[in-house]
């Protein structure tokens, strides 16, 4: 599955890991937010799950792809909220 693919999926959690006044403000559509630093004792919440990851600039979602990859779960690095965004909006 592509990064498209995967943001377009309706089985797939996009994940939002800004800090919580960044996702506030503004977000993907049906994003859930976990800020990075929470990421490492929050990531048993997505075992089993498909995540996309993206945050600001892409640095973050690096991280957090790490550490989702570390505990097993089927990451992809959607990399910044505009990617995410323009992804969504696209037309099938």
């Amino acid at each position: 599955m592509t990064v498209t693919q995967a943001v377009q999926s309706e089985n797939v959690v996009l994940l939002d890991v800004r800090v919580r006044e960044q996702f506030q403000k503004e977000s993907a559509k049906n994003a859930v937010n976990i800020p990075l630093a929470e990421l490492e004792n929050r990531s048993s919440e997505l075992k089993g799950k498909k995540v996309v990851v993206f945050c600001n600039k892409g640095i973050q979602a690096d991280e957090a792809y790490k550490i989702l990859e570390k505990y097993g779960v089927e990451v992809y690095d959607g990399s910044t909220l505009k990617n995410v965004q323009a992804i969504q909006n696209l037309k099938n």
